[in-house]
């Protein structure tokens, strides 16, 4: 991640996350790349956490990874949609897995079920 600040006085710098790790001095942060950050789909997510697909769409909706922008975002590439997520949703996920359990996530949060 690049910030750019610009300081009473001075001409504008740049440098790297580590050098502002609470990014109290930055006066703006913005990712050059977002499929780099976000670089996993939800097979992906699964496959890391030792989950099935599904399941792991379970404790996606269970845990909100997607109301956390930090976890999650929708990329858009011309006309197509893609949800990405980054490794730190795969931390979080494989943080609260050992505190859940699988059955209440699949019947609070699985497959939507049909209107009608």
């Amino acid at each position: 991640m690049i910030q750019l600040t610009l300081g009473t006085g001075s001409r504008p710098s740049q440098r790297g996350h580590d050098d502002y790790p609470n990014d109290e001095a930055a006066r703006g942060v913005k990712r050059v790349d977002e499929l780099g950050f976000y670089s996993l789909g939800r097979d992906q997510v699964a496959q890391n956490v030792g989950l099935s697909k599904p399941r792991t769409t379970a404790v996606i909706r269970f845990l909100k990874i997607q109301d956390d922008p930090e976890c999650f975002k929708t990329v858009t590439i011309g006309k197509a949609v893609f949800p990405r997520y980054p490794q730190k949703a795969i931390q979080r996920i494989k943080e609260a897995l050992p505190n859940l359990s699988l059955d209440e996530v699949w019947r609070k949060c699985g497959p939507r079920k049909p209107k009608g």
